[in-house]
């Protein structure tokens, strides 16, 4: 059975690298041309209100790659390069096969999006210093014959996390820990705005309960909560319901519901909850 793929931007009109307007596409287009391992299928766009981005998507054949691997990577995998404008931000190589395999090393997508493979340890802002296209191809090919090789994740690095990367960053208090079951307290959560429109860096920090119930003007309620330890495995995408979060936390054991619905009893303290601006819970 051939492989289906996600449809993931819109085709550009002519198909000319003339139409890529990004200098990082623009380069690529004329780097892969001569690269082995890529084989151009076509050029792609997505427009959205705060990002425009111009994708490749290539064929990639990967010598490295062993046949019928345990993990499920392909030897050819069809892949989007995707560029950004503004530039500040790391390009992106999306695996289009619908059934790409769920592995170590991958970023948060959004329900429906294709699977985002996470080239670098360090953020953009460490990479960009020395990255040049032929360390971005030659990084692809490194990661999929790795990750293939189930070699990716060294001995020297700290434990996979449960989800994938996210593009939002939670500050905790440096006392966290010590005050995080003082149930005389709450932690309130509030975005950092760094520059317009930009609310991804939440800061947190703990107040007494009394004063959290008379504030109104908090855009996230939170709950935190301490579960009991895991055991290092497999990553899961990020949940769309609190369903999805309670059924992957009961695979690994935890009653999560149980936990959720106890906090809220605390909270409500048999008066019922105050009447709040708050627009979205965040689970801590």
């Amino acid at each position: 059975m051939p492989d289906s793929f996600v449809d993931f931007g819109e085709t550009l009109d002519s198909q000319c690298h003339t139409d890529l307007t990004i200098s990082h596409a623009q380069k690529t287009f004329a780097a892969i041309q001569d690269h082995p391992a890529f084989t151009l299928i076509e050029l792609r766009q997505i427009d959205e209100d705060d990002s425009y981005s111009e994708l490749l998507v290539v064929e990639c054949r990967n010598d490295a790659v062993p046949t019928r691997n345990r993990v499920g990577i392909n030897y050819c995998e069809r892949l989007a390069l995707r560029f950004f404008r503004p530039s500040d931000r790391l390009p992106e190589v999306r695996a289009l096969r619908s059934d790409f395999p769920v592995t170590p090393h991958q970023n948060h997508i959004r329900p429906g999006e294709p699977a985002s493979i996470c080239l670098y340890f360090e953020p953009w802002s460490s990479v960009e210093r020395s990255w040049t296209l032929q360390k971005y191809l030659n990084r692809i090919l490194w990661w999929l014959s790795n990750t293939a090789n189930e070699s990716l994740h060294g001995g020297d690095q700290p434990v996979e996390q449960l989800y994938f990367q996210s593009r939002y960053e939670l500050v905790l208090p440096s006392d966290y820990k010590e005050k995080v079951n003082d149930k005389a307290l709450c932690l309130i959560v509030e975005p950092r705005l760094l520059r317009e429109n930009d609310g991804r860096i939440i800061v947190s920090s703990f107040i007494s309960s009394e004063d959290a119930s008379k504030r109104t003007d908090l855009y996230l309620s939170c709950l935190a909560l301490s579960l009991p330890p895991v055991v290092h495995g497999a990553i899961d995408y990020f949940p769309s319901t609190l369903g999805q979060l309670h059924d992957q936390f009961e695979c690994r054991g935890v009653d999560l519901s149980s936990l959720v619905f106890e906090d809220i009893q605390r909270l409500a303290d048999g008066n019922g909850l105050p009447e709040t601006k708050e627009s979205f819970t965040l689970l801590v």
